[in-house]
């Protein structure tokens, strides 16, 4: 079973917003007369992944934080939703590991994650297919949505099947009709891991794309990142279980 620890460290929070703070690199000033700002602060406390939660005391409980407002994204037969979706919190008095008491959500259904936000849209979900879920440098992606035609194409950083941890940047940016829409995501810290499209639907019913994307910095941590169109900044929910 995967831990997490329920309070991220205010290093890591400045890291990660390092790490999409400039999108310069390759964007020409033809795109930058279509995209917006691209300087997007990572917002935390919105996001939460039906995982086990580690806790120092009894104000870190992930008890203390979900509750029965919060959405669930989860599939269902094959569709995704956006809803509410029962669990429980089971207790483990000390995991073996860092032999701290644990909380672990169990959800009813398959979720994804949890979500804090009040301009998500309940209900099915209008998902976008797709076939690679990792975006290399040398392959840009194009889908139809809308009556439009988008575009992810990626720079920097390629990931491999055995990785290195090299710091350079990997950058995801987002195109509709050959414009310059936004980047999604640059990073630079991955320690054998790789940002991945976890899902592509229209999250807040704007008719536009959004992202779920799982980008973790190290192996020993589970981290997604919620990009809505209608939202400038980003939201994440992150776990780290290293032992």
């Amino acid at each position: 079973m995967e831990e997490t620890v329920v309070v991220d460290s205010s290093a890591l929070l400045k890291d990660s917003i390092e790490m999409l703070s400039d999108t310069s690199d390759e964007i020409t000033d033809d795109d930058m007369q279509v995209g917006t700002s691209v300087e997007a602060a990572i917002l935390e406390g919105k996001l939460i992944l039906p995982l086990t939660y580690r806790f120092l005391n009894d104000d870190d409980r992930i008890s203390k934080i979900l509750n029965a407002t919060w959405l669930a994204i989860y599939k269902e037969k094959g569709a995704y939703h956006i809803g509410k979706v029962a669990y429980k919190i089971t207790e483990e008095a000390e995991e073996p590991c860092s032999g701290l008491p644990t909380e672990t959500i169990e959800p009813d259904k398959n979720v994804l994650a949890y979500v804090d936000l009040k301009s998500l849209k309940t209900g099915l979900l209008d998902s976008i297919a797709f076939n690679e879920r990792i975006i290399q440098p040398d392959s840009p992606f194009k889908f139809s949505y809308n009556g439009h035609v988008y575009e992810l194409k990626a720079n920097g950083k390629y990931f491999r099947d055995v990785d290195d941890t090299s710091s350079e940047h990997y950058s995801l940016n987002l195109y509709k009709d050959g414009k310059y829409v936004r980047n999604l995501i640059k990073q630079s810290e991955y320690n054998d891991t790789f940002t991945a499209i976890k899902l592509m639907a229209d999250f807040d019913g704007d008719k536009e794309p959004d992202f779920l994307i799982s980008s973790p910095r190290h192996y020993e941590e589970e981290r997604y990142l919620l990009i809505l169109s209608g939202q400038h900044d980003v939201f994440e929910g992150n776990m780290v279980f290293d032992c």
